[in-house]
């Protein structure tokens, strides 16, 4: 506004300044301007008084204008102190209410326990009171006195206790799990449940045992399978060989391909010729111990006619020079009809005609699943039923059991495979050779 003043107009001095210096200057400016319009009268704009006046006028204008922009400038920065303190104040202000529910809310706890507290202080002086008054309801009429020795509690009645129970636990911890157990775990659960011989306990398999006992294996497994290699002679019929022999079990997954692999290794080392027959054409598994093999034409082509000299399907075992296999061969579609057709006869008996072999090991599928085995029990001479420890249910045994009285199965011999050393009956469990390492004392109590 001041810029739009002309130079004869006076500035109002009471615009609400607080600053003396420009309250002053707007007071001289005002007195040059008066100056100014009293030498017009007399004079032109063009004297040199009036021109003179206009200078200082104009400069006086300057010097007005910087210090009233000062002067706002000042005022702004008041004006926004202001205007923060009244943001700060209004935040205050709506922090109130919640402030106040808050202390309402510990003044009412406040009187809650107040009370509280005052009723518990007068229940306490009742209860004083009424100790006080309240009458004695027994009297002493005699001191007591003490025994020697302490009434209770009695120590052997306690250590009685105790033992019986000690005793009774255990037992029958042993009476439940003898119960509820349905696997067998060892040789002694067999004997119990049929009379037919048990006549090989194999070890269980660690990580630094093989799978495959060699010639001069003197290892516990090597061990187990000569001493049932024995006991499976005495079971052998009094005849000239060559003698047939069926490995069967009662589901998959017991051990019979390990059984009779390893049984035809310890027959072929004492340089009698083995033949191993893979005879469990619908899940074959003796190609596991020779995967080269795995396509090899076996058994499957010579029953379906694919192949008619039995020469052909006969392979070395590559374990021993006097162990050959008959590998499984394809899965066919019709393995029952198969092992039906007469085939399989003209294999056992081309066989037994070359002289060449004494011992037939057939490992043949699980009874329980097929009806494939019941097919080739006939053609046997001994039958070795393997079961697996803590694998094999009990009631395997009674199904074998029922297969024997119903003269499906003769000449029965039973394996329990993969038992653990604490389990083994009789003997088997301490070693014997110059090679055995000497247990550590500790070891004596496990």
């Amino acid at each position: 506004t001041l810029n739009k003043k002309g130079k004869g107009d006076v500035l109002p001095i009471n615009i609400g300044l607080e600053s003396e210096a420009a309250a002053k200057s707007i007071q001289d400016y005002n007195t040059l301007v008066l100056q100014r319009n009293k030498y017009l009268e007399n004079a032109t704009p063009d004297n040199p008084l009036v021109k003179d006046v206009n200078q200082q006028i104009e400069e006086m204008k300057s010097s007005l204008s910087q210090s009233l922009q000062k002067n706002i400038t000042t005022l702004e920065l008041a004006k926004r102190k202001v205007e923060s303190q009244l943001g700060g104040s209004e935040h205050m202000i709506g922090k109130i209410p919640t402030q106040e529910k808050l202390f309402r809310s510990i003044e009412r706890q406040q009187q809650i326990k107040e009370n509280l507290y005052l009723l518990l202080l007068q229940k306490r002086e009742e209860a004083a009171i009424s100790m006080e008054i309240t009458a004695e309801k027994a009297r002493v009429i005699d001191k007591a006195f003490v025994f020697k020795k302490p009434v209770a509690p009695k120590k052997i009645m306690i250590l009685g206790v105790f033992l019986l129970i000690g005793g009774l636990i255990p037992f029958s911890w042993i009476y439940l799990r003898s119960i509820l157990q349905s696997t067998i775990v060892k040789r002694t659960d067999i004997t119990k449940l049929t009379g037919l011989p048990v006549i090989a306990e194999i070890p269980k398999l660690t990580s630094k045992d093989n799978t495959l006992v060699s010639f001069n294996d003197v290892s516990p497994m090597a061990e187990a399978f000569r001493i049932f290699v024995t006991n499976l002679r005495f079971l052998l019929p009094g005849k000239e060989s060559p003698y047939t022999i069926m490995v069967t079990s009662s589901v998959k997954g017991e051990g019979k391909t390990f059984i009779s692999t390893n049984l035809s290794i310890i027959l072929a080392s004492s340089r009698n010729k083995v033949l191993v027959v893979g005879a469990d054409v619908r899940n074959p598994q003796l190609q596991r111990y020779n995967p080269s093999m795995k396509s090899a034409k076996g058994l499957t082509e010579f029953l379906s006619e694919d192949i008619l000299d039995v020469n052909e399907i006969i392979h070395p075992s590559g374990y021993n020079e006097n162990c050959d296999f008959i590998y499984s061969g394809s899965i066919p579609p019709n393995p029952t009809d198969l092992l039906q057709n007469g085939r399989l006869d003209e294999l056992l008996t081309a066989v037994k005609a070359k002289n060449k072999y004494k011992y037939i090991v057939l490992d043949t599928a699980p009874l329980l699943l097929v009806t494939d085995s019941f097919l080739i029990a006939d053609k046997s001479d001994a039958i070795v039923y393997v079961t697996r420890s803590e694998v094999s249910e009990k009631s395997y045994i009674e199904f074998l059991n029922h297969s024997v009285e119903d003269n499906k199965l003769k000449n029965v011999g039973i394996v329990l495979n993969g038992i653990k050393e604490s389990n083994f009956g009789y003997g088997n469990k301490h070693g014997y050779g110059y090679h055995a390492e000497e247990k550590k004392w500790w070891h004596k109590f496990f």
